[in-house]
Formats: structure tokens, sequence, C-alpha cells
């Protein structure tokens, strides 16, 4: 997987730039903590596990340097600060004659001027390197989740399957289709969840904060912020046991993976799929899944549990890929389904 430096982001505009509105979110990528120590370590295992090639001891470099230039710029504030302050006290000062004040008032003034200049290069400075590490930093990955397999991807459970009897559609697949939906939509029901129609535009800070392509956003259809790690893994694990569940009861050939690093997205440190075989192609196809994100969303997003608040933590989901399903449905000769079937009936 590439993951060179960005040329432009819809999360982080320099504060040099010309003409730009500002982002309109605020950006934090912890790089503070993610950069230093053995966090390093951590994230070369994590971007190898990966396979990304990205180039991190370029960003180590560009981050050290925009450090410097930021601590420079810290120091001529001071220095600004101590300058206005003499002033200040000079021109209070009753014991100095006209012409000392003049003198060491002209000393300040010649200081201060060689000062405002060196601030104006250096903050256009910290603006470029600023903006060199943030359009790198951003292709950076969540951290990888305990439990996923570095080896290879893990099946967790499995089922043969049951069906063996030929086709025979009473009604339109469009009907099976509904059949399936309204199933899965009651499942979700039957376990508290709540129902919402999300937009088919997004904005593309969202997309991108969220860690997609703008151009190729993905429907989720199950979705929990949580306050932790150890909250989002809960509902991870029931999200996950749902998907498998309402796929399983369909008899088909199936089996619950949790996938290597190579196949995540950026956004998801731990990823579970439910998998149908497909006989015509010899493999299993992902027929739903479930992602856990960490904080890694809402550090790009600014989603807090309150206004200072600590970032909350991210779960998200596919129930059930319903195109795939029928496909495998008829592949693997489902019973007779018709507009009374057991799966519209038990919905």
């Amino acid at each position: 997987m590439a993951s060179g430096a960005r040329k432009s982001s819809s999360l982080f505009v320099s504060g040099g730039s010309e003409n730009m509105a500002p982002a309109p979110v605020q950006v934090d990528l912890d790089l503070g903590t993610r950069l230093s120590g053995e966090n390093v370590l951590q994230l070369r295992q994590n971007l190898s596990a990966r396979q990304m090639n990205f180039d991190l001891d370029q960003l180590l470099e560009d981050y050290k340097t925009f450090r410097d230039v930021d601590q420079a710029k810290v120091s001529l504030e001071k220095e600004r600060v101590e300058i206005a302050d003499q002033m200040s006290t000079l021109i209070k000062d009753k014991s100095k004659t006209s012409e000392e004040v003049s003198e060491e008032k002209a000393s300040l003034t010649k200081r201060g001027k060689h000062v405002r200049e060196q601030f104006k290069v250096i903050s256009q400075a910290r603006w470029e390197a600023e903006e060199k590490v943030m359009l790198r930093a951003l292709n950076l990955p969540a951290d990888l989740h305990t439990d996923t397999p570095e080896d290879g991807d893990r099946v967790l459970d499995s089922t043969e399957g049951t069906v063996t009897s030929p086709v025979y559609l009473l009604g339109e697949l469009a009907e099976l289709e509904m059949c399936l939906i309204q199933r899965v939509t009651a499942v979700m029901h039957g376990h508290d969840l709540l129902q919402i129609a999300s937009p088919e535009i997004f904005r593309s800070v969202v997309a991108e904060g969220c860690g997609f392509d703008p151009a190729n956003c993905e429907q989720v259809t199950m979705f929990a912020a949580c306050s932790n790690a150890d909250e989002a893994t809960d509902i991870c694990r029931g999200f996950t046991r749902l998907a498998w569940d309402v796929t399983r009861e369909l008899g088909l050939p199936s089996r619950l993976v949790t996938v290597s690093p190579p196949s995540l997205l950026p956004s998801e440190s731990l990823r579970t799929e439910v998998q149908v075989w497909a006989p015509s192609l010899h493999r299993y196809l992902p027929v739903g899944r479930v992602s856990q994100h960490g904080d890694y969303v809402s550090r790009r997003l600014m989603c807090r549990q309150h206004p200072g608040g600590d970032f909350v933590h991210m779960v998200s989901g596919l129930a059930m890929d319903v195109t795939t399903i029928l496909v495998a449905l008829l592949e693997h000769s489902y019973p007779q389904v018709h507009r009374h079937s057991v799966l519209l009936d038990n919905s």
C-alpha cells in the first residue's frame, strides 16, 4: 500500500496559505507521543505489518525541523515581550535624563524592528515546516489492536453450510432482497440499535477524517461512539456476534475471520469479517464486517465526549452485504424462498 505525502488536505490548511479559508477542524494527531521514544518502534512495526510504503524517517526528520523552528519562534516571541516590557519600564523611569532615555529607546526600537523581521521569517518557515509534517502525518494509520493477527487472517468460527435444495423463487429477486433487509433490520432493532438514514453526499473533510478516499465512501450500517477503548472492544464484539449470527442462520458455508494488517484501512485498528464460500471463485467473499477505529477518526474530526474532554473511540460495521448474499444464495441453491418464507416471517 503506497502512502506518500499529500499535496493538500481538507483537514489541514497552513496558516501561511494565502486566499485560503482555515480548516473546519483542528486536527490532533498526537505526534508528540507517536513520534517519540519507544512509540517510534511500535509505529515502524505497525507500518511494516500493514505493508505500507511510508517514509517514517523523513517524517521524523521533518518533525524535528518543525520543533526546532517552533522553538525558535517561541524564543522570538519571548524576546518581543521583553523588549516591550523594557520600553514600558524606560518610559516610566524618572531617574534618567531625556538624552539617556532617547538613546536607550532608539536602541530598543532598533532591536525590536530586527526581532519583528526575524519573526516574520521564522513564522513563514514554521508554516512551511508544519505543512510538510501534517500532510505526511495524515497518512499515518491507526495503532493496531492487540487482537489483530500479524501472521495472516485468523478464522474465529466457521460453518460448513446446509444448503442443498435447488433454487425456486416465486416472486422477483427483489422480494428476496427485501426479506434479507427486513430480517437484518429486525435483528438490529432487537438489540436496541437505532436506524438512521445516512446522507448520500459527504463533505470531503468528513470522508478524509474517517480515513476514506472521498471518491469511494462506504455506507456504514452499524456505528457506535464509546467513551474508552474497553467499551469500544465490548461493542465491537457485540456487533461481530450480530453480523455473524444473521449470516450463519442462512445456512451458507461461512466463516468469521480477523483480518491481518495488510488488508486494514488506515483508520482501522481491528477488523473482523463475515465471509461466505463462493464455489465459482473457489474462495471466500466478505459479506459483513466490524471495524474498531480507536480515536483515529475523533482526533481528526474533533469528536470529544464533551468540550475539552477525551476523544471518543469509534466502532463501525456492515451487518450484511445483501448483493453478495443474494449471489451466494443462488449459487448454493438456496431452498424455496417466497414472500411468506421463514426469512420474512421471522423478521
